[in-house]
């Protein structure tokens, strides 16, 4: 994995993560560079594979990174240089990672297709569970992302052959609602639009 990211005073970054070999026997590490001063950092997060499976940028200026196979929550600081370990998945995998419309960075998981939160208010992680109770496994939450008291998640089901659904939760009351089950043609994603507003769109192949 690797991410170019700006923080909030327009400090340059690029962090790769990567796991030396055998990487079921060492822990998954960041390399940071602040492009700006040309100061890099190596630091040690956790053991995983791949090594970092997925990220977002905090509103904090903090890297949220989620790591598979075990996963893995931790968050870095780019500018004290400082890694906090947050919680371990409920599910397997972290697989996506997105800044939700509430400044709350959420993360998709698999083989359950749940999602996860952080908090960069409270510094505090939470599991929200599978989006459908009902699922066939294994399969992913694909894409994710919320607004409005609402996290969204884009599911692909692998238990014979692809089946793309959303996965609606509800922060209130936890009520799960899963729409197209019978699955769309295509493949599905949660996208947030120009206008701040978060979309499940459909993808075709066409030319």
């Amino acid at each position: 994995l690797n991410i170019f990211y700006r923080l909030s005073d327009g400090t340059p970054h690029v962090t790769w993560g990567f796991t030396p070999n055998p990487s079921w026997q060492y822990p998954s590490q960041l390399w940071d560079i602040n492009l700006s001063n040309g100061v890099s950092r190596v630091k040690t997060v956790a053991l995983g594979y791949p090594p970092i499976s997925s990220v977002s940028l905090t509103t904090s200026n903090t890297l949220v990174l989620g790591t598979a196979d075990p996963g893995h929550m931790w968050v870095y600081d780019p500018v004290s240089g400082t890694t906090n370990y947050i919680k371990t998945c409920y599910d397997r995998d972290y697989y996506a990672a997105c800044a939700g419309s509430d400044g709350i960075v959420y993360f998709g998981t698999y083989p359950l297709a749940g999602a996860e939160q952080y908090d960069p208010s409270t510094a505090l992680g939470k599991s929200w569970g599978n989006f459908d109770t009902s699922i066939s496994l294994p399969a992913y939450t694909y894409t994710i992302g919320a607004a409005d008291g609402f996290i969204y998640g884009a599911i692909r089901e692998n238990s014979g052959g692809f089946n793309w659904y959303l996965g609606v939760i509800q922060k209130s009351n936890t009520n799960k609602t899963v729409y197209w089950k019978s699955g769309v043609s295509s493949s599905l994603e949660i996208s947030k639009g120009l206008d701040g507003k978060w979309y499940a769109v459909q993808i075709t192949n066409s030319i």
